[in-house]
């Protein structure tokens, strides 16, 4: 899933990665989690337009959200040569343009663990 054709492609954020998203759960986020979604259409000249969409739920960790935030400008600058527009969504203010790339959009509890493992020192 990527860019030379349009459509949706998702991924979601996993121990510094991005994990891609079946399009069968396209449109399912969980709240513990951040995703990257890139639509892909044709503009009014019939060129391949691309909006990067990145999308944070209200208790994703903070290496999620850094990991997603480095993911969307990566996707643009790397892949689709700066011609993405970057968008952020936060869960419960999502803008129209996002919402609409889904049938419906449903919030789910949960989500994978943080990259970050914290290491406990040994008592003496």
């Amino acid at each position: 899933c990527l860019t030379n054709n349009p459509g949706l492609c998702v991924w979601r954020v996993n121990n510094f990665k991005l994990e891609p998203i079946e399009s069968k759960n396209h449109g399912f986020f969980y709240d513990g989690d951040s995703y990257i979604v890139l639509h892909t259409y044709l503009d009014k000249q019939k060129q391949l337009a691309y909006d990067v969409f990145m999308w944070v739920g209200k208790h994703s960790s903070a290496d999620e959200y850094r990991t997603a935030a480095f993911k969307m400008a990566e996707l643009d600058v790397i892949v689709l040569k700066d011609k993405a527009v970057q968008h952020r969504e936060c869960q419960s203010s999502e803008s129209s343009k996002f919402t609409n790339l889904f049938p419906t959009l449903t919030l789910l509890k949960g989500g994978v663990d943080s990259g970050i493992k914290l290491i406990e020192k040994e008592k003496p």
